[in-house]
């Protein structure tokens, strides 16, 4: 048999894709990408099984108008099987801001005879994923993901039937369609977990998912643990990555709820921070509410004071400046 080879050098993907420092298109990259292949043939020249190679240099990546972050690295190790109908993911990497993981998997068309042509089934994990951590002294958590689901590029609809998110013994298991139809995507999806470590949340929070809010918890929370962990989206057309031209989601178009115990809230300007405080969390639409049930604050000159109650409220997450409204009580004397 003969081996044919092929290698591309130096191809930009602004030449499929946006600018990154522009506002129009979903995706924005100026990624160099580098390709190389070998496409072997049997005796009878019939293609056999191929391997492609896909590398790219240092490069922004933009998600919407307003999630940017820098690819450092993406290597994907494919091998290509007409005859089987799929394409193999070989054991690749992904280096985006202080984001390193390695994945793999498949990627399958679901009619027979009809490769390269959708609706596609594909099935993926990364293990290890990890991210440095967001503050001092927060532990860095490894973590491994899963998700399976399907994509039709006739209908432009992804969905995913199954996913999982596994950091320790804390699992985040749900489902999620994104329709690509619109200005920006439409997302509806259902995530649950029992608990999980205030650090896991804030390391593997996708930065292109409310980057302000995620902005806001890197510097304003340490520590302590979620509980009873809900998210319900169903948020249409023309909203994702737009908050800063004025698009809204309304209350019952995203909705995050979770209880918080030992975590330190570092968010009130001159004020103290309030440590091991305990509570509800709950996010509708634009709206983040907490209210604390218990916690200690030291302030200057003074002892630690014990906190009965507070509530703290962001009215708008998509305002600039962000205005939170904080209302506290003490007890002792």
């Amino acid at each position: 048999g003969r081996v044919l080879k092929a290698r591309l050098s130096g191809l930009n993907a602004r030449e499929w894709a946006a600018d990154p420092d522009g506002e129009t298109g979903l995706v924005g990259s100026d990624a160099l990408i580098n390709l190389s292949g070998d496409f072997p043939f049997g005796a009878d020249g019939v293609p056999q099984p191929a391997g492609l190679r896909l590398d790219t240099l240092a490069s922004s990546l933009r998600f919407g108008l307003e999630a940017v972050t820098d690819l450092h690295e993406l290597n994907l190790d494919l091998r290509l099987r007409p005859a089987e109908n799929d394409i193999l993911v070989g054991r690749s990497t992904i280096l985006a801001g202080a984001f390193r993981a390695e994945f793999g998997g498949s990627l399958r068309t679901q009619e027979s005879g009809s490769w390269l042509k959708g609706p596609f089934a594909f099935d993926m994990s990364a293990a290890p994923a990890t991210r440095a951590p967001t503050q001092n002294g927060e532990p860095s958590i490894a973590g491994a993901l899963q998700f399976a689901g399907t994509f039709d590029a006739s209908t432009r609809v992804l969905s995913i039937d199954n996913s999982l998110f596994q950091a320790g013994a804390d699992t985040v298991t749900g489902t999620a369609i994104f329709d690509f139809n619109g200005a920006t995507p439409s997302i509806s999806a259902a995530y649950r977990a029992d608990g999980l470590e205030v650090a896991v949340v804030k390391q593997f929070w996708p930065f292109f998912i409310a980057p302000g809010a995620r902005s806001w918890a890197h510097r304003s929370v340490l520590g302590g643990r979620l509980s009873d962990v809900t998210l319900e989206a169903s948020v249409p057309h023309g909203i994702i990555g737009r908050f800063r031209k004025g698009a809204k989601m309304k209350p019952e178009e995203f909705k995050l709820e979770a209880g918080f115990n030992g975590v330190t809230l570092n968010a009130f300007g001159e004020l103290p921070p309030v440590e091991q405080a305990s509570g509800k969390f709950a996010m509708a639409g634009m709206t983040v509410d907490a209210a604390i049930d218990s916690g200690t604050s030291t302030p200057e000159k003074f002892g630690p004071v014990a906190l009965s109650s507070g509530t703290f409220r962001i009215d708008d997450i998509g305002a600039r400046p962000n205005i939170g409204q904080l209302q506290i009580r003490t007890k002792g004397p």
